[in-house]
């Protein structure tokens, strides 16, 4: 097994196009890391560069000791599973892992002995002598791990492996996954856009915008401290509340007044005086939907407010409920207990709790406080 180290790695492709930009990191060996990001931040196109199957435009990529800036995929000792799967259809399910041992001139008794102990491992076992258009997807799935496993490479790429299978399997095969992580010890390097697949299977997840690292970090702490308002918008869901407000100075307190309403700074916040030369400036105020409460709920929360709101709409999520609120012209959801929520066009009265509330900078969207 080994780490992997990127020393300012950019990829630019010939028509111009900077797919990755200044990507430096070291994931540890037997890391899970996980990027995450929307379509077109460069997460794949890193994947493959560690793979050797898309060039390195400048930097340097090693794999434990070894620059493998110009090593052939082959020699890299890695394996990859695809979005795909890319399983040879007229191969059983045992070739198909097989494949990779047999290019390599492996004993056959050491093949089988190695494919059969993969398929136990995957729950295959009973499936060696089918043929991939006799599978389901999530056996699909399994054979294209238990490919890329038999090789017992020195590390796991995984690119989208679950982004084609239903919301029920897809919740499966993630913790078959994390478990298989465990059991093999070995490093995973996986990339989706879903960032609640990040959350749940990530040690840490590299969050990607645009060919640039955004933050690299545990998934709770990107949760709790993101770092800038994409961060704070991509991790979550539902996603965080934005809203543009003011900042203003009233009787020693300081106010952040938006469009329906306002909202008063804690003094837990304000404290160092850092948010002064933000007074009668914009900003941006961000607000997990979890952090709303019920008016009647409003007692128990220390340094809270109440704003007022209309309900546009409410989606029942059978351990709670997604409300959609205007509050003037802003548009808001809050998560909320089932019992107590209101219905299309009633008035509420929300609970914020403004000891959890973010303040981003308009113009750099860096966080503030």
């Amino acid at each position: 097994m080994a780490g992997i180290t990127f020393n300012n790695v950019r990829k630019i492709y010939p028509n111009g196009v900077v797919a990755v930009q200044s990507f430096s990191m070291e994931i540890a060996d037997r890391e899970f890391v996980v990027l995450v990001g929307p379509s077109g931040c460069g997460k794949s196109t890193t994947l493959r560069m560690i793979a050797g199957l898309e060039d390195i435009t400048d930097g340097e990529l090693y794999l434990g000791d070894r620059l493998i800036n110009d090593v052939a995929p082959k020699n890299r000792d890695i394996s990859m599973v695809f979005q795909n799967y890319a399983l040879y259809p007229h191969l059983t399910v045992f070739d198909n892992i097989a494949f990779g041992l047999k290019l390599r001139r492996v004993p056959r008794k050491i093949i089988r002995q190695k494919v059969e102990d993969v398929a136990k491992v995957l729950d295959l076992g009973d499936l060696l002598q089918r043929k991939p258009k006799a599978l389901s997807g999530g056996q699909r799935q399994r054979v294209a791990l238990g490919r890329a496993i038999v090789r017992e490479p020195a590390a796991f790429l995984l690119d989208e492996p679950l982004s084609n299978l239903d919301a029920n399997l897809r919740t499966q095969m993630r913790s078959e996954i994390k478990k298989l992580h465990y059991q093999l010890g070995a490093t995973f390097v996986y990339v989706t856009h879903d960032q609640t697949e990040a959350m749940t299977m990530g040690d840490r997840l590299v969050v990607m915008k645009d060919g640039f690292i955004q933050q690299v970090d545990t998934p709770q702490n990107l949760y709790d401290h993101p770092c800038n308002l994409f961060v704070a918008g991509f991790i979550g869901s539902p996603k965080m509340n934005t809203l543009e407000a003011m900042l203003e100075r009233r009787d020693g307190s300081l106010i952040a007044v938006f469009d329906g309403g306002e909202l008063t700074i804690p003094a837990s916040r304000t404290y160092d005086g850092s948010l002064d030369r933000y007074i009668g400036k914009p900003v941006i105020l961000g607000i997990r939907p979890e952090d709303f409460h019920m008016e009647s709920e409003h007692a128990g929360i220390a340094n809270s407010c109440l704003i007022s709101a209309r309900v546009e709409l409410s989606e029942q999520i059978g351990s709670g409920v997604y409300l959609y609120v205007k509050c003037g012209e802003t548009q808001l959801i809050a998560t909320l207990p089932t019992h107590g929520a209101a219905r299309h066009g009633e008035s509420v009265r929300l609970t914020v709790d403004c000891e959890k509330l973010y303040i981003f900078d308009k113009d750099s969207e860096e966080i503030i406080a």
